[in-house]
């Protein structure tokens, strides 16, 4: 009896270690996301990859020059959901990019100078950020989830995109938002604001200098 429950934990432990599918990577310093694929990121010492779930397999994975490419290989497009990513990296990353209905997340704060964020084509990124500059960029129905402080910020919100950020304290913002964008954001000091055709801003905290500018149509307004 006791061996036969050996073997059964042995070979548990093996079908286990099988559902997990892991590669070594090269170094990168942008990453795009596509094909709805949800990828959690986290910062260790060596680049690599664990995918896991039923279609692992058919992920596929591009590095070029630096650019991290991750997306389903055709026809397995609309099976993103069968696939769940881990991604380590070790570089700062200049740029995270998600696209097509994927989704970027990250459970500790990126520490580095700067980034910029990108997210379209109603794709979300959900990171805590401590930097002192961001560039974001939310358009086609893509949001961009921040918390944490920095120093500057400079967005642009389009056609339907999202930029949560009433977590993210900001001494100073540059923001534009156009059709149907939404920005929500939290400034100390300088506000540099422009909606138009639909767009709206929406602010927390006393910003002592407040540039506006709205252009057939919008909103722009105080939450405190």
């Amino acid at each position: 009896m006791r061996i036969l429950l050996i073997a059964f934990l042995l070979i548990s432990t093996i079908g286990f270690s099988q559902d997990v599918l892991t590669k070594e990577l090269g170094t990168f310093k942008e990453l795009k996301v596509f094909s709805g694929l949800t990828v959690e990121i986290e910062k260790a010492d060596t680049p690599r990859i664990e995918i896991s779930g039923k279609k692992r397999n058919e992920v596929v994975i591009k590095n070029i020059n630096g650019r991290l490419k991750l997306s389903m290989r055709f026809p397995e497009t609309f099976s993103a959901y069968e696939a769940d990513v881990k991604l380590y990296y070790s570089e700062n990353l200049l740029l995270v990019d998600a696209n097509e209905g994927s989704i970027i997340s990250c459970d500790t704060a990126i520490e580095q100078k700067s980034i910029e964020l990108r997210a379209q084509e109603g794709a979300l990124i959900n990171i805590p950020l401590n930097v002192n500059y961001l560039i974001g960029k939310a358009v086609t129905g893509g949001q961009l989830t921040v918390k944490g402080e920095l120093e500057s910020q400079d967005l642009e919100l389009a056609t339907g995109g999202i930029f949560n950020g009433y977590a993210l304290e900001a001494n100073q913002t540059y923001i534009t938002s156009s059709s149907g964008a939404v920005g929500k954001i939290f400034v100390n000091e300088m506000l540099d604001v422009k909606v138009s055709i639909g767009g709206s801003v929406y602010y927390m905290g006393n910003p002592t200098d407040v540039i506006s500018k709205k252009i057939i149509g919008g909103t722009i307004k105080s939450k405190d």
